[in-house]
Protein backbone atom coordinates (compact mmCIF):
# COMPACT_ATOMS: atom_id res chain seq x y z
CA UNK A 1 0.00 0.00 0.00
CA UNK A 2 1.51 3.36 -1.01
CA UNK A 3 1.75 6.34 1.30
CA UNK A 4 -1.25 8.32 0.03
CA UNK A 5 -3.53 5.28 -0.06
CA UNK A 6 -2.59 4.41 3.53
CA UNK A 7 -3.32 7.96 4.70
CA UNK A 8 -6.61 8.12 2.81
CA UNK A 9 -7.79 4.76 4.11
CA UNK A 10 -7.03 5.58 7.74
CA UNK A 11 -8.56 9.06 7.78
CA UNK A 12 -11.66 7.92 5.91
CA UNK A 13 -12.12 5.40 8.73
CA UNK A 14 -11.76 8.08 11.39
CA UNK A 15 -13.66 10.90 9.65
CA UNK A 16 -17.03 10.55 11.38
CA UNK A 17 -15.65 10.44 14.93
CA UNK A 18 -13.12 13.24 14.37
CA UNK A 19 -15.67 15.63 12.88
CA UNK A 20 -18.10 15.09 15.73
CA UNK A 21 -15.62 15.28 18.59
CA UNK A 22 -16.36 18.40 20.61
CA UNK A 23 -13.40 20.73 21.12
CA UNK A 24 -12.15 20.82 24.69
CA UNK A 25 -11.37 24.03 26.57
CA UNK A 26 -7.57 23.50 26.22
CA UNK A 27 -8.03 22.96 22.47
CA UNK A 28 -10.05 26.17 22.13
CA UNK A 29 -7.40 28.12 24.05
CA UNK A 30 -4.67 26.59 21.90
CA UNK A 31 -6.52 27.52 18.73
CA UNK A 32 -7.04 31.15 19.74
CA UNK A 33 -3.39 31.44 20.75
CA UNK A 34 -2.38 30.08 17.35
CA UNK A 35 -4.65 32.55 15.54
CA UNK A 36 -3.02 35.35 17.52
CA UNK A 37 0.41 34.00 16.61
CA UNK A 38 -0.32 34.12 12.87
CA UNK A 39 -2.10 37.48 13.12
CA UNK A 40 -5.11 36.89 10.90
CA UNK A 41 -6.44 39.97 9.14
CA UNK A 42 -9.90 40.89 7.88
CA UNK A 43 -11.19 39.62 4.51
CA UNK A 44 -8.45 37.01 4.45
CA UNK A 45 -8.68 34.13 1.96
CA UNK A 46 -7.37 31.01 3.65
CA UNK A 47 -6.10 27.70 2.28
CA UNK A 48 -6.58 25.03 4.96
CA UNK A 49 -4.26 22.25 3.83
CA UNK A 50 -5.38 18.80 4.98
CA UNK A 51 -8.41 20.25 6.72
CA UNK A 52 -9.36 16.90 8.29
CA UNK A 53 -12.46 17.08 10.45
CA UNK A 54 -12.61 20.87 10.30
CA UNK A 55 -10.83 21.66 13.56
CA UNK A 56 -9.61 24.94 12.07
CA UNK A 57 -11.96 25.19 9.11
CA UNK A 58 -15.18 25.65 11.08
CA UNK A 59 -13.79 28.22 13.60
CA UNK A 60 -12.28 30.21 10.70
CA UNK A 61 -15.61 30.22 8.87
CA UNK A 62 -17.31 31.42 12.06
CA UNK A 63 -14.87 34.33 12.13
CA UNK A 64 -16.03 35.31 8.63
CA UNK A 65 -13.06 34.16 6.56
CA UNK A 66 -13.26 32.56 3.13
CA UNK A 67 -11.76 29.09 3.47
CA UNK A 68 -10.70 26.55 0.88
CA UNK A 69 -10.05 23.19 2.48
CA UNK A 70 -8.06 20.45 0.78
CA UNK A 71 -8.24 16.82 1.83
CA UNK A 72 -7.00 13.46 0.69
CA UNK A 73 -9.85 11.64 2.46
CA UNK A 74 -13.24 12.00 0.76
CA UNK A 75 -15.19 11.27 3.96
CA UNK A 76 -13.53 14.19 5.73
CA UNK A 77 -14.82 16.46 2.98
CA UNK A 78 -18.32 15.03 3.40
CA UNK A 79 -18.25 15.57 7.17
CA UNK A 80 -17.00 19.17 6.98
CA UNK A 81 -19.58 20.04 4.34
CA UNK A 82 -22.31 18.57 6.56
CA UNK A 83 -21.24 20.65 9.57
CA UNK A 84 -20.84 23.82 7.49
CA UNK A 85 -24.35 23.46 6.05
CA UNK A 86 -25.80 22.73 9.48
CA UNK A 87 -24.25 25.90 10.90
CA UNK A 88 -25.02 28.06 7.82
CA UNK A 89 -21.35 28.51 6.98
CA UNK A 90 -21.25 26.82 3.59
CA UNK A 91 -21.27 29.99 1.47
CA UNK A 92 -17.67 30.86 2.40
CA UNK A 93 -16.37 27.29 2.12
CA UNK A 94 -14.77 25.54 -0.84
CA UNK A 95 -13.62 21.94 -0.55
CA UNK A 96 -11.30 20.05 -2.88
CA UNK A 97 -10.07 16.46 -2.75
CA UNK A 98 -6.36 16.67 -3.54
CA UNK A 99 -2.95 15.76 -2.17
CA UNK A 100 -1.63 19.04 -3.65
CA UNK A 101 1.00 17.11 -5.55
CA UNK A 102 -0.21 19.09 -8.56
CA UNK A 103 -0.38 22.93 -8.69
CA UNK A 104 -4.13 23.33 -8.02
CA UNK A 105 -4.02 27.07 -7.24
CA UNK A 106 -1.91 30.09 -8.13
CA UNK A 107 -1.67 33.49 -6.41
CA UNK A 108 -5.07 33.00 -4.76
CA UNK A 109 -4.68 32.93 -0.97
CA UNK A 110 -3.47 35.32 1.72
CA UNK A 111 -2.47 32.52 4.04
CA UNK A 112 -2.03 28.75 3.97
CA UNK A 113 -2.49 26.88 7.22
CA UNK A 114 -1.04 23.41 7.78
CA UNK A 115 -2.32 22.10 11.11
CA UNK A 116 -0.68 18.79 12.00
CA UNK A 117 -0.40 17.96 8.32
CA UNK A 118 3.26 18.28 7.22
CA UNK A 119 4.15 14.87 8.66
CA UNK A 120 1.23 13.29 6.78
CA UNK A 121 2.56 14.40 3.40
CA UNK A 122 4.20 11.85 1.15
CA UNK A 123 7.93 12.17 1.97
CA UNK A 124 8.79 11.60 -1.69
CA UNK A 125 6.69 14.59 -2.82
CA UNK A 126 6.73 16.76 0.32
CA UNK A 127 8.97 19.44 -1.17
CA UNK A 128 6.88 19.55 -4.36
CA UNK A 129 3.69 19.98 -2.29
CA UNK A 130 5.25 22.79 -0.27
CA UNK A 131 6.30 24.54 -3.48
CA UNK A 132 2.71 24.22 -4.74
CA UNK A 133 1.48 25.78 -1.50
CA UNK A 134 3.97 28.60 -2.03
CA UNK A 135 2.60 29.13 -5.56
CA UNK A 136 -0.98 29.16 -4.25
CA UNK A 137 -0.25 32.23 -2.11
CA UNK A 138 -0.58 35.81 -3.24
CA UNK A 139 2.45 38.04 -3.21
CA UNK A 140 3.03 38.93 0.43
CA UNK A 141 1.11 35.85 1.59
CA UNK A 142 2.26 33.61 4.37
CA UNK A 143 2.21 30.05 5.61
CA UNK A 144 1.43 28.96 9.17
CA UNK A 145 2.25 25.52 10.54
CA UNK A 146 1.45 23.45 13.62
CA UNK A 147 3.45 20.24 13.97
CA UNK A 148 3.96 17.75 16.80
CA UNK A 149 7.50 17.97 18.13
CA UNK A 150 9.33 14.61 17.85
CA UNK A 151 11.42 15.58 20.87
CA UNK A 152 8.33 15.49 23.09
CA UNK A 153 8.80 12.12 24.80
CA UNK A 154 5.18 11.90 25.95
CA UNK A 155 3.98 11.01 22.45
CA UNK A 156 5.69 7.63 22.31
CA UNK A 157 4.00 5.79 25.21
CA UNK A 158 0.66 7.22 23.98
CA UNK A 159 1.11 5.76 20.48
CA UNK A 160 2.45 2.51 21.90
CA UNK A 161 -0.54 2.14 24.22
CA UNK A 162 -2.95 2.59 21.33
CA UNK A 163 -1.24 -0.12 19.30
CA UNK A 164 -0.95 -2.59 22.20
CA UNK A 165 -4.54 -2.16 23.35
CA UNK A 166 -5.90 -2.10 19.81
CA UNK A 167 -7.85 1.11 20.52
CA UNK A 168 -6.40 2.86 17.47
CA UNK A 169 -4.49 0.39 15.34
CA UNK A 170 -2.71 1.89 12.38
CA UNK A 171 -2.30 5.31 13.99
CA UNK A 172 1.47 5.03 14.36
CA UNK A 173 1.80 4.01 10.73
CA UNK A 174 0.15 7.25 9.52
CA UNK A 175 1.82 9.45 12.14
CA UNK A 176 5.41 8.18 12.26
CA UNK A 177 6.76 10.70 9.74
CA UNK A 178 6.49 13.30 12.53
CA UNK A 179 9.91 11.95 13.50
CA UNK A 180 11.19 14.13 10.64
CA UNK A 181 9.36 17.25 11.83
CA UNK A 182 12.25 18.63 13.84
CA UNK A 183 12.58 22.42 13.97
CA UNK A 184 15.71 22.27 11.82
CA UNK A 185 14.09 20.10 9.12
CA UNK A 186 10.90 22.17 9.05
CA UNK A 187 12.86 25.39 8.64
CA UNK A 188 14.95 23.82 5.87
CA UNK A 189 11.80 22.57 4.11
CA UNK A 190 10.32 26.07 4.14
CA UNK A 191 13.56 27.60 2.93
CA UNK A 192 13.80 25.15 0.01
CA UNK A 193 10.15 25.85 -0.84
CA UNK A 194 10.88 29.54 -1.26
CA UNK A 195 9.64 30.96 2.06
CA UNK A 196 11.48 33.63 4.04
CA UNK A 197 11.29 35.41 7.43
CA UNK A 198 10.74 32.09 9.20
CA UNK A 199 9.61 32.48 12.82
CA UNK A 200 9.35 29.47 15.15
CA UNK A 201 7.64 29.24 18.52
CA UNK A 202 6.92 26.38 20.86
CA UNK A 203 3.58 25.59 22.44
CA UNK A 204 3.02 23.48 25.56
CA UNK A 205 5.36 20.86 26.98
CA UNK A 206 2.61 18.60 28.23
CA UNK A 207 0.09 18.01 25.39
CA UNK A 208 -2.87 20.34 25.80
CA UNK A 209 -5.43 17.52 25.96
CA UNK A 210 -4.05 16.62 29.41
CA UNK A 211 -5.42 19.98 30.58
CA UNK A 212 -8.92 18.57 30.13
CA UNK A 213 -8.22 16.15 32.98
CA UNK A 214 -5.85 18.34 35.00
CA UNK A 215 -6.74 22.05 34.35
CA UNK A 216 -3.61 23.48 36.10
CA UNK A 217 -1.57 21.92 33.27
CA UNK A 218 -2.62 24.83 31.05
CA UNK A 219 -0.95 27.37 33.35
CA UNK A 220 2.03 25.10 33.97
CA UNK A 221 2.64 24.81 30.24
CA UNK A 222 2.99 28.57 29.94
CA UNK A 223 5.87 28.42 32.41
CA UNK A 224 7.53 25.27 31.07
CA UNK A 225 7.59 26.47 27.46
CA UNK A 226 9.63 29.50 28.55
CA UNK A 227 12.14 27.46 30.53
CA UNK A 228 15.55 26.89 28.86
CA UNK A 229 16.24 23.29 27.85
CA UNK A 230 12.75 22.12 28.87
CA UNK A 231 11.15 24.14 26.07
CA UNK A 232 13.05 22.00 23.53
CA UNK A 233 10.71 19.16 24.50
CA UNK A 234 7.56 21.16 23.71
CA UNK A 235 4.53 19.23 22.49
CA UNK A 236 4.05 21.42 19.44
CA UNK A 237 6.07 23.52 17.04
CA UNK A 238 4.47 26.62 15.55
CA UNK A 239 6.01 28.25 12.48
CA UNK A 240 5.06 31.15 10.28
CA UNK A 241 6.87 32.39 7.17
CA UNK A 242 6.36 34.76 4.25
CA UNK A 243 6.17 34.07 0.56
CA UNK A 244 9.35 35.36 -1.06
Amino acid sequence: MNHNTRQEKYWNKEAYDIARTKMTVPAIIELENFFNFINLLGKTKILDVGCGGGRLTIPLLKKGYEVTGTEIAEKNITEIAHIARKENLIKNLTLKKTSLEKPEFRNKFDIAICCNIIHHLNPDTKLLIMKNIHSALKRGGKIAIIEPNPFCLLYYPWYLLKEITGTDTGRWEVEKEFLNSTPKKLKNLLHLSGFKNIILERYAVIPSRVGTIIPPIISLNKLLVKTPLIKNFSAFIWIKADKS
